[in-house]
């Protein structure tokens, strides 16, 4: 994991949960460069197709996040979601109940270029029209990414938590073959490090979902940015 200057400390004494958290990370421009250039995480270079990360089925946290992906998918309009009458025929998640479906090469919830609807995540678009936080409405991974936690219990009962961007050994074998990773200071249009502001105020909403407001504040005050 690391120590010293470039990890954060940050503790919850409610949840009893020690935090570590890459500073560098959320010191660093990084953002979401969708359909600004992102190449996609396939073994082939791919901005035309506008798939990012979407390629591969969303991994779904436990059956209660399951049952509320499923409810939302269940309310998507035609004109709203591209397959829409794909989920109502099928269903948007795999048979196992812990991946969304992939069709035609990516998410059913993915809106590809030329929909009418408008091209992106259909559940993002969906909360936004609800006035509502997507963070509500998305996947777990999905929103949290590119941000990873890893946790682990400790002998006193406690836990500690690791809160850094994922790399391409995160995807396991996968991540080897991957034309492009966005956690990774790409030279050229694939750059992903060219935010206006740093993560730890970007990702502001993410990261107090994940962290809470109390040690979210804890760490944004050892970051001089």
């Amino acid at each position: 994991m690391g120590n010293g200057a470039n990890w954060l400390k940050g503790e919850d004494p409610v949840g009893r949960t020690t935090w570590s958290v890459d500073r560098e990370f959320l010191s660093s421009n990084w953002t979401c460069i969708w359909n600004r250039g992102c190449a996609g995480i396939e073994q082939e270079a791919n901005v035309e197709g506008q798939l990012g990360c979407c390629s591969v089925g969303a991994e779904l946290l436990d059956d209660e996040e399951a049952m509320l992906i499923s409810a939302i998918a269940a309310t998507l309009e035609p004109e709203h979601a591209q397959f829409a009458q794909e989920i109502e025929a099928r269903g948007a998640l795999r048979a196992d109940h812990r991946n969304t479906r992939v069709v035609d090469g990516a998410c059913i919830f993915l809106n590809r270029p030329g929909f009418s609807g408008g091209v992106g995540c259909a559940l993002h678009a969906e909360a936004v029209r609800n006035d509502e936080s997507p963070i509500e409405w998305k996947p777990s991974i999905c929103w949290q990414l590119p941000i990873r936690v890893e946790r682990s219990i400790q002998p006193d009962g406690s836990t500690l938590a690791t809160l850094r961007a994922w790399s391409r050994a995160d995807w396991g074998p996968e991540g080897d073959t991957m034309a492009y990773c966005c956690t990774e200071r790409e030279a050229g249009p694939a750059n992903a490090f060219v935010g206006e502001r740093p993560v730890v105020e970007s990702l502001r909403e993410e990261l107090v979902a994940l962290v809470g407001l109390e040690v979210y504040n804890e760490l944004a005050a050892q970051i001089d940015v």
